[in-house]
C-alpha cells in the first residue's frame, strides 16, 4: 500500500525550535521551506497531520487560547504556501505526567488514525526527536 498520511512533528521540523519553548506566536518561525513542504505534499495527495508535545501547557506557561493562535499562525503560512494542514494533535502534559499521548509514545497518532480513518501502516512520522 502507498503512503497516504504524513504525521509530522512541530518544533524542530516545521518551525525552528527554542530551548525556551514557543510560547507566543510571534517566537514562532517557519524552518526555510517547512510551508513549501506542505504545499508538495498536497499535490502528492497526501495528508499531513501535525502531532507535536506541548508541554507549555501542562506546566501552565501558556493557555490552550495561546496555543491556538500559534497554531492559526502556523496554519495560514502553510496554506498561504498552497499546502493544508489536514489536522492538530498535540499532548499537553509534562514528561513526568507519563501519559499515553506524549511522544514517543504513539497515544496521538492511534487518536489521528482513529480520528481520520488512517491506516497506521499507510503513514510515516518524521519527528525531530532522536
Amino acid at each position: 500500500m502507498p503512503i497516504t498520511t504524513l504525521f509530522i512533528d512541530r518544533d524542530g521540523v516545521i518551525n525552528q525550535d527554542s530551548p525556551d519553548y514557543i510560547k507566543t506566536a510571534e517566537a514562532f518561525h517557519f524552518l526555510p521551506r517547512s510551508p513549501e513542504a506542505f504545499a508538495l505534499m498536497k499535490a502528492h495527495r497526501l495528508s499531513g497531520m501535525v502531532i507535536t508535545n506541548q508541554s507549555i501547557i501542562g506546566r501552565g506557561w501558556v493557555t490552550e487560547e495561546t496555543l491556538t493562535a500559534i497554531f492559526k499562525k502556523m496554519v495560514t503560512g502553510i496554506e498561504e504556501a498552497g499546502g493544508h494542514v489536514d489536522d492538530i494533535f498535540f499532548c499537553p502534559h509534562t514528561p513526568d505526567d507519563d501519559c499515553a499521548c506524549r511522544k514517543p509514545k504513539p497515544g496521538l497518532i492511534m487518536e489521528a488514525c482513529r480520528t481520520h480513518g488512517i491506516d497506521p501502516a499507510d503513514s510515516v512520522m518524521r519527528s525531530a526527536m532522536v
